[in-house]
C-alpha cells in the first residue's frame, strides 16, 4: 500500500457514504491497487533483465548491498555476517538478505 495516498492514507480501503442504505461502505482504494500492480509489473520485468546476469555477479551485487546496509546502520553488527560466512549458513544468509533488502 502507498503510505502517501491521499484517499486511504495507506490503509488500502476508505469509507464512502451509501445514501440508498444510509450507511458508510468501505471500498478498496484503486489508486493504491494500481500502484501495487505497477510495482509488481516492474519487478517482473526487472527479473527478466536480471536473469541474464551471471550468478557470480548477482551474488556480488547482493553481498555489496547487504554489507553497505549493515555498515550504515549503527545498531547493526558486521560480526553477524562474519558468523554466517564462517558457518556457511546459507539459510541464515538468505533470511538476512530478505530482511535487509
Amino acid at each position: 500500500m502507498n503510505k502517501d495516498c491521499n484517499k486511504c492514507e495507506g490503509a488500502g480501503w476508505y469509507e464512502v457514504p451509501n445514501y440508498q442504505h444510509e450507511v458508510m461502505e468501505k471500498i478498496e482504494c484503486m489508486d493504491c491497487l494500481v500502484e501495487e500492480m505497477y510495482l509488481e509489473h516492474l519487478t517482473t520485468d526487472l527479473a527478466k533483465v536480471l536473469v541474464q546476469i551471471s550468478h557470480q555477479r548477482l551474488a556480488q551485487l547482493l553481498a555489496n548491498g547487504m554489507i553497505s546496509k549493515i555498515n550504515s546502520n549503527p545498531d547493526d553488527d558486521l560480526g553477524r555476517i562474519e558468523s554466517i560466512i564462517h558457518t556457511k549458513n546459507v539459510l541464515l544468509a538468505e533470511q538476512t538478505a530478505l530482511f535487509l533488502l
